[in-house]
């Protein structure tokens, strides 16, 4: 996939930008489909978002997702990414990420999560469905070391003001709701601010999704670039 960075954790690319903007939640897996593509599910979002911190701060090397034995982003390339997600310049990033809640008594907050939504046959289909793990329940600011395996914060952020790269603002789950990250003016985790078949409105204007794909032969081709000390 040309012009996305790899998420090597995952081994996933995932684009430098939204894609569809103000379309139905709903409507986005379809769209992604005609280029192959999927939407990004939390926690491979909220891991390249991890990333791109870590690499900013010198601590994490990104690469393009087609090339990335041989090549990695240096200087401007990654502060740009920085600006656009993290610092939010020019609008910054407005993001449907691939979580919808419905309730079931036996999960966290009476709730489960359909992820890894895909069109199939006309309609759309969640190929991944699981019980909520336990998360924050309370609107707050959030430790962005505490993500669990949803990718969902579990620990309130010991200062309950912005700190850009440490913490994040946190919308608990909600039934019936999807999530969304937006980058500006703080950086945000909403799990609540809008239903799958809801119109964006002319607010959401900068509303879009990331495009997602898996990397063809990754795990052997990451273990080769390891062993020739491509990576860190």
């Amino acid at each position: 996939m040309s012009n996305s960075i790899l998420v090597p954790q995952y081994g996933m690319g995932i684009t430098q930008r939204e894609m569809g903007l103000r379309r139905k939640w709903i409507d986005e897996p379809h769209h992604l489909d005609r280029y192959r593509l999927v939407m990004p599910v939390v926690p491979v979002f909220t891991r390249h978002f991890l990333n791109m911190i870590e690499a900013y701060n010198g601590n994490f090397e990104l690469r393009p997702s087609d090339n990335f034995e041989n090549s990695k982003l240096y200087g401007k390339r990654v502060r740009n990414l920085y600006d656009y997600f993290v610092i939010g310049n020019n609008g910054g990033s407005d993001t449907f990420l691939d979580a919808y809640f419905e309730p079931n008594e036996d999960g966290f907050m009476g709730l489960q999560v359909k992820s890894e939504h895909r069109f199939e046959c006309g309609t759309v289909v969640a190929k991944n469905v699981e019980l909520l793990e336990e998360c924050l329940d309370q609107i707050c600011f959030a430790d962005l070391d505490s993500l669990n395996e949803q990718g969902f914060p579990t620990k309130m952020s010991e200062v309950q003001k912005y700190e850009r790269g440490k913490n994040i603002y946190f919308v608990p789950p909600e039934s019936g709701k999807v999530v969304r990250f937006r980058s500006y003016p703080v950086n945000v985790l909403n799990c609540r601010s809008i239903g799958p078949d809801d119109k964006p409105t002319n607010m959401d204007y900068r509303l879009g999704v990331l495009g997602c794909s898996e990397i063809p032969g990754f795990a052997q081709r990451w273990a080769n670039s390891r062993s020739r000390k491509v990576y860190k």
